[in-house]
């Protein structure tokens, strides 16, 4: 019977291991602009889950991902120029979570954000606007069928650009 209860704790010791193993690794983070909008691409090794993301003020964002982690350098600063929109983006650790916290050249935007897969990317495009918007146009683009952003030109993997 010891042997049993033994054998049985240390099963579900290895599988606990092997489940914190498992979260998420983002391994690269690539931006692309675009006409109407700037692209922030968040590659992991996984599949992860991720928190809708959320403006934190005049040109910035931060996105959740959950039972993440990475080893990318903490605080990625870019070039700035006329290309670059994206000026820096800095990793913070919440418990098993991964905090992206991305500061835009621009002060006022809406987010659309989805997953992809294949591999596994996590998309989320800043949509320039003139001034502050309304909590209800940043809910009406979030949830806009992914067939209309693509009409608009919003496909992914050609328009990227490396950092």
């Amino acid at each position: 019977m010891k042997l049993r209860i033994m054998l049985i704790v240390a099963v579900i010791f290895t599988l606990s291991q092997l489940g914190w193993a498992q979260a998420a690794n983002l391994r690269d983070v690539r931006t692309g602009k675009h006409e109407k909008f700037t692209r922030v691409v968040f590659e992991f090794q996984e599949n992860v889950l991720f928190e809708s993301p959320q403006i934190k003020g005049k040109g910035t964002f931060s996105v959740v991902f959950l039972d993440s982690s990475t080893t990318l350098p903490r605080l990625t600063l870019f070039k700035t120029g006329s290309i670059q929109l994206v000026q820096s983006m800095e990793f913070v650790r919440q418990k098993s979570n991964l905090m992206a916290n991305v500061r835009l050249s621009f002060p006022y935007f809406i987010l659309k954000a989805f997953s992809l897969s294949g591999p596994n990317r996590i998309v989320v495009d800043a949509y320039p606007v003139s001034s502050p918007p309304e909590k209800s146009e940043q809910k009406e683009l979030k949830n806009a069928p992914q067939e209309i952003l693509e009409k608009e030109g919003t496909t992914l993997t050609p328009f990227l650009i490396m950092i």
